[in-house]
């Protein structure tokens, strides 16, 4: 092999060899960057997880009547999703934990939660120029948040107020084609036109 041909393997090789370290050093520069990444993204993922969890885990104690730990659950929840930016989610558990201070008897913080709800929810949606009939996640919690409204409203006696509310909740069901929670506000206004005594207005809400 001549003394050129030597010198060009050699000088090849020699390319190749700093190609590599070029290669890996480059990539292990990235690293850094990209576990960053994926630490944020887990973490966010992480966040909405145990807020879903959470108020998943509220509902369960709520409904084996283990309202104290329901509502303890929920403020957790209402916090995580505050914190992450969350306002509609917010304002739904909001309304839950009205429900829970309604079953511990506290009628005061019942009416003050389910109250400030609806407010921060009608706060966003202005704040955010928001078209509050074409949003679909809007109406469906403004729904569940009126339900829930009409349910405190029934059981301190205002029968009338409850049937109104109810029929805000229906509109915003229809709007989200949710025909369960059209039926369901029905059936909560036949009942309270029940107790008014008007029957035949009963028979038409369902």
């Amino acid at each position: 092999m001549s003394q050129k041909i030597k010198q060009r393997c050699l000088l090849l090789i020699t390319f190749l060899i700093m190609g590599l370290f070029a290669s890996l050093f480059t990539a292990n520069y990235d690293i850094p960057t990209v576990l960053a990444k994926t630490a944020s993204l887990n973490s966010v993922i992480k966040t909405e997880n145990s807020a879903v969890n959470l108020e998943a885990q509220g509902k369960y104690f709520y409904s084996i009547n283990q309202f104290g730990k329901a509502l303890s659950l929920w403020q957790q929840a209402v916090e995580v999703y505050a914190n992450s930016g969350d306002i509609l989610s917010k304002g739904r558990v909001m309304a839950s934990i009205s429900l829970a201070y309604s079953k511990l008897d506290n009628w005061d913080k019942a009416t003050k939660q389910i109250t400030a709800s609806l407010d921060l929810l009608d706060g966003e949606i202005v704040g955010q120029k928001i078209d509050r009939e074409a949003c679909t996640p809007c109406n469906r919690v403004l729904a569940q948040v009126l339900n829930n409204q009409g349910v405190l409203q029934l059981a301190q006696g205002q029968t009338e107020k409850a049937i109104a509310t109810w029929q805000q909740a229906s509109l915003n069901y229809e709007r989200v084609g949710d025909q369960l929670g059209v039926i369901r506000t029905s059936i909560n206004q036949a009942s309270a036109f029940k107790s008014l005594g008007f029957y035949r207005r009963a028979l038409k809400a369902r």
